[in-house]
């Protein structure tokens, strides 16, 4: 009995001893895997979170969501920084169309979505997830679309469609294959339509859908039924009631019963919604202009066309026929040529009777019409203008190719025709039985023509292809970076872009990676810039791969003289390198600033129509109008500006060299060189006095004076006394200031907040600034009081999510990135 006892007894503690180490266990992974996150530090009184460094890479991908990378797994942050989703994911991007936070997620090459709180809603079985509203997400499935309802996460409606469009106002057109007819579904999964005949079928815009029937569009709306006929050539969906239309070259505006309201007339180019209810603004003529680098236009020019600078010249056509003009717009060779090339080393192709010789800038022939060009004989590869490199020009004599000097005369003349490029550092490619290769002046093949494809060379390197890989060889033909590249661009300023796996990054001439493969397209370094596109929208990077310019424009040029053409709505206008828009987006085309001269297409003049009534208030005859602020815009009349009202009134005739927008019932405007403010009747408020103004904001605007920076109020009274050598408008009752070299804080009575001792501040919201030192580390502020958040320690950041999150980077002794996180959740 008591041996049995002991058992029992013996039994009983060895479970417990079981037990508890099964529970300590359990306890140590839980430890272990909760320890792999640093936790987040309330800073502030709770006012703002800091997340540690710890990521290999942090990003927005929603309002409410930011994802995280570790270990090449994509997890979410939360906007408190509460880590909602363990790193998981293969990828993560946010998808046209999914609106409300939801993300699309990749798990071993499946689609699905998680929502705002992180949470996946949509499993990982899809080849593809689109458009979502309601409750519904469109997902791809054997190369069919069907939907999944995100409550219940199951297949309401079976892929059964070959074409889908995108919800819009909860409807979304779909096209089935077998008898290529159109459904139309509403966010719930009901069918409202089916079997619909229609060739296309857009976005639904106030209840009316653009259909394509016969090569001709009408509109229809959600139940499928014809609203308007099937006539018009081009459309635009319908917005405040009236929808654009194009019929045999003529525009109109209808509205929903299909009613002709205006009748714009044949001359029209663009028709541009305007910010207020009733108006629109129209572009009926188009004209070309140069402007220097201050954005002032120099001179119109009545041509047909013009070409870009080259040397301090451009080429223009008029009436059929070519000829040159120099930065003043000043014809100096008359059109006379049948075609003209660039300058290029003083000289230029032109073309008469269909023989190709070269013109001077005074326009004297020296070298003869007698050379045929590579035009009809080139391949895409090779497909060149016809100009002067090194003092070679290549040309075709008598169907042989020759080299040609700045005489005329043929110093290399080959046996057959062989497609040369442009000689670039003495070299020239060549292309011999389907491989490209290089030869000198003389004629001579100095690198065998072995390679797929070359490009020119550039700072003594060339950049080759070999077995579907690119590398890099010098001017003996040696391999200095070996073959490893999916692509690449020749050398500029030392670096090289490089593609690895549809990423770009940049080398340096030892091939080593200094910015690593991260980008979607990128363009060569130039003035210490290159622009890179991220997420389909370009900036720019320095040498170092830091992001100087954010990407938000739509398109770019490179950096010439400081300047560097950006697009935005299809829009040109130009920024330095600092990001500051210079030359405000105004010009349909521009090219790169030559000589500080760049050649634009003015946005041909605009005039004012009223939408509702159809009526034109305003002729086009303003060559820019800005955008409305406190119910008045600004519109340029010639080289002097005024205001209309929203009516299309014009309340202030153009008379001003310059003006702002309005703001606190203020503008400034300049006259005379010396800038003032009116109010909205165009009285003068404060004169015309100051170097240099502000807008109003917080009841103060900043002047300069001797070129010293201070603060007004809107009496004109000073009351902050011009001291600054830099200065931003308050914003929240606070604004950045610099003395001395060193930016600080300053409050609207001119009591210093923050002294001034950064290099830098930005301010990332009303609450929150980043502030760098003059040893290049970033820190935090918070402006209304001054407090430091975060000394100084971080090697780069990245401004996330609409302002309420900054990236924040520390890197190793080895250059190893890791990322964390300063969120401001008040």
């Amino acid at each position: 009995m008591k041996n049995k006892r002991v058992k029992i007894l013996f039994c009983i503690l060895l479970t417990l001893c079981s037990t508890f180490l099964t529970s300590y266990a359990d306890k140590q992974v839980r430890a272990s895997s909760s320890q792999q996150f640093q936790s987040a530090v309330k800073l502030f009184g709770g006012k703002y979170v800091y997340v540690p460094v710890q990521f290999d890479e942090v990003k927005e991908v929603t309002e409410d969501l930011l994802a995280y990378k570790i270990n090449n797994k994509w997890g979410f942050i939360d906007k408190n920084g509460n880590i909602v989703t363990e790193p998981k994911f293969d990828w993560e991007y946010t998808v046209p169309g999914l609106q409300s936070g939801l993300v699309a997620v990749q798990m071993n090459g499946k689609w699905g979505c998680v929502d705002k709180t992180g949470k996946l809603v949509v499993d990982t079985l899809y080849e593809e997830v689109s458009s979502y509203s309601g409750n519904l997400v469109t997902v791809k499935l054997n190369n069919k679309y069907g939907f999944v309802n995100i409550k219940t996460g199951k297949l309401v409606i079976e892929p059964m469609y070959e074409m889908v469009g995108v919800f819009s106002e909860g409807l979304i057109a779909c096209r089935k294959y077998q008898d290529l007819t159109w459904s139309i579904i509403d966010d719930k999964g009901n069918l409202l339509a089916d079997k619909l005949p229609f060739e296309r079928i857009g976005e639904f815009r106030e209840g009316l859908a653009a259909a394509e029937k016969d090569g001709k569009w009408g509109f229809i709306d959600k139940t499928g039924k014809v609203i308007i006929d099937f006539q018009y050539d081009w459309y635009r969906d319908f917005s405040k009631g009236l929808a654009v239309v194009e019929k045999g070259g003529r525009w109109y505006y209808i509205n929903k019963t299909g009613r002709i309201v205006v009748d714009l007339g044949d001359e029209i180019k663009e028709i541009t919604n305007s910010t207020t209810d009733s108006l629109d603004l129209i572009v009926k003529k188009e004209n070309y202009c140069l402007i220097n680098k201050t954005g002032k236009q120099t001179i119109k020019l009545q041509f047909d066309y013009v070409k870009s600078f080259s040397e301090g010249v451009a080429a223009y056509v008029y009436k059929g026929r070519w000829g040159f003009i120099d930065e003043t717009g000043k014809i100096i060779v008359k059109p006379k040529f049948e075609w003209v090339e660039d300058f290029s080393e003083g000289l230029a192709a032109v073309r008469q009777n269909g023989k190709y010789g070269f013109i001077d800038k005074t326009g004297n022939v020296v070298v003869e019409p007698e050379f045929d060009s590579f035009e009809g004989y080139d391949t895409v590869t090779f497909r060149r203008p016809l100009k002067f490199s090194d003092g070679i020009a290549v040309v075709i004599k008598d169907g042989k190719t020759c080299f040609i000097d700045k005489t005329g005369k043929v110093v290399v003349k080959f046996n057959s025709l062989r497609l040369v490029r442009d000689f670039s550092e003495g070299l020239a490619a060549i292309c011999e039985g389907g491989g490209f290769g290089f030869i000198d002046k003389t004629g001579k093949v100095v690198i065998r023509p072995i390679y797929s494809y070359v490009s020119d060379f550039s700072e003594g390197l060339a950049a080759v292809w070999i077995n579907n890989k690119a590398g890099f060889i010098d001017k003996s033909g040696k391999f200095v970076i070996q073959p490893q590249f999916d692509s690449c661009i020749s050398f500029s300023e030392g670096l090289a872009p490089v593609r690895i796996k549809n990423k770009w990054g940049f080398i340096d001439k030892k091939g080593r990676i200094v910015i690593k493969p991260q980008y979607d397209d990128v363009s060569r370094f130039s003035e210490g810039m290159a622009a890179v596109l991220i997420k389909n929208k370009w900036g720019f990077i320095d040498k170092s791969g830091k992001i100087v310019i954010e990407p938000q424009f739509d398109n770019v040029k490179d950096f010439s003289q400081g300047l560097a053409a950006v697009s935005r709505n299809y829009l040109w206008g130009f920024v330095d390198k600092k990001g500051r828009m210079v030359i405000m987006p105004q010009f349909s085309e521009v090219t790169s600033f030559s000589r500080k001269v760049a050649k634009v297409k003015e946005l041909p003049k605009y005039g004012v129509i009223n939408k509702i009534s159809g009526k034109i208030m305003i002729p086009p005859r303003f060559h820019q109008v800005g955008i409305f602020s406190d119910g008045l815009a600004a519109v340029k009349e010639y080289d002097k500006w005024g205001f209309i009202d929203e009516k299309g009134n014009l309340v202030i005739k153009p008379q001003f060299d310059d003006v702002r927008v309005f703001s606190e019932g203020l503008t400034a405007v300049k006259q005379n060189g010396k800038w003032g403010f009116i109010d909205k009747s165009g009285r003068t408020i404060i004169k015309n006095q100051y170097d240099l103004v502000g807008e109003f904001s917080c009841g103060l605007a900043k002047f300069r004076k001797n070129n010293k920076w201070g603060f007004i109020d809107r009496t004109g009274k000073v009351i902050i006394k011009p001291q600054f050598e830099d200065a931003k408008p308050f914003v929240d009752g606070v604004a950045e200031v610099k003395l001395n070299g060193l930016w600080g804080i300053i409050n609207t009575k001119g009591n210093i907040i923050i002294k001034p001792q950064f290099f830098d501040i930005v301010r990332v919201s009303n609450n929150l600034a980043v502030v760098q030192k003059t040893d290049g580390s970033y820190g935090f502020v918070d402006r209304k009081t001054g407090k430091l958040l975060l000394q100084p320690q971080f090697d780069g950041i990245r401004i996330l999510c609409w302002k309420w999150a900054v990236g924040v980077v520390q890197k190793d002794k080895s250059g190893k990135e890791k990322w964390g996180l300063l969120i401001e959740t008040k």
